[in-house]
């Protein structure tokens, strides 16, 4: 029924995370009589356990601080005995446990989590040719912070990311430029500073080399041809 893309799983076994094309909210056009949808998606989760709490009604609690993000969300990341917790997926009514995140309609591209937060790009509408002023440009890495129930921009211009199988590490693409910062952190923006280093984050991609097994490279070749 819906236009659904990138499925990300919650590292705690939770949530599936997904991008969905369902908010129809239509906008008139002002040159002739009719309506579009140019934004219409929105980032959802699905609870994979029927007794699972809505994660965006979260049960009253104290002031006392409490480490990490909860129980609710840490999962084994949080119990530091490194056991991984048996999978249980509820498929019996898994349709009416759709959630939409407290966010605006709009373009969203990835989405990837941690156990206390959840990324996605969000992209502004371009127009068909850019004259108006509205050009395609890249868009904003925001997180989701499941503690404070608030959404924020990290990273205000970027073309891709990925996160790390371990989900501790962040990289991010802007043209032909690499970063890799802490998950867990909003990177610090220092303006001008884009040297390569650890503590920039910045990857310096003319040390990168690639080797060419010339045995393998020509199987490769021959099937690559084979498809074309």
């Amino acid at each position: 029924e819906f236009r659904d893309s990138a499925p990300a799983f919650d590292p705690a076994g939770r949530y599936l995370y997904f991008v969905s094309v369902r908010t129809f909210d239509p906008v008139y056009d002002n040159v002739q009589f009719e309506l579009s949808f140019p934004r219409a998606a929105r980032p959802y989760l699905i609870a994979l356990q029927a007794d699972a709490r809505p994660p965006f009604d979260p049960a009253p609690r104290g002031m006392k601080p409490t480490p990490g993000v909860g129980d609710s969300h840490a999962g084994a990341e949080g119990r530091g005995d490194g056991a991984a917790r048996a999978l249980r997926i509820d498929l019996e009514g898994i349709e009416r446990r759709v959630a939409a995140f407290p966010v605006p309609e709009g373009r969203y591209g990835t989405i990837a989590a941690t156990a206390r937060h959840v990324f996605w790009t969000s992209y502004a509408v371009p127009g068909a040719h850019g004259r108006g002023g509205h050009k395609e440009a890249p868009g904003r890495l925001e997180a989701f912070d499941f503690d404070m129930m608030r959404t924020e921009t990290w990273v205000e211009r970027v073309d891709a990311f990925a996160l790390s199988a371990d989900s501790t590490t962040l990289v991010v693409r802007e043209s032909r430029k690499l970063r890799a910062f802490d998950a867990a952190h909003k990177p610090e923006t220092k303006d001008g500073d884009q040297s390569p280093s650890r503590a920039s984050g910045w990857i310096d991609l003319q040390r990168v080399r690639v080797a060419v097994d010339p045995r393998a490279e020509w199987p490769q070749m021959l099937r690559e041809v084979w498809r074309l």
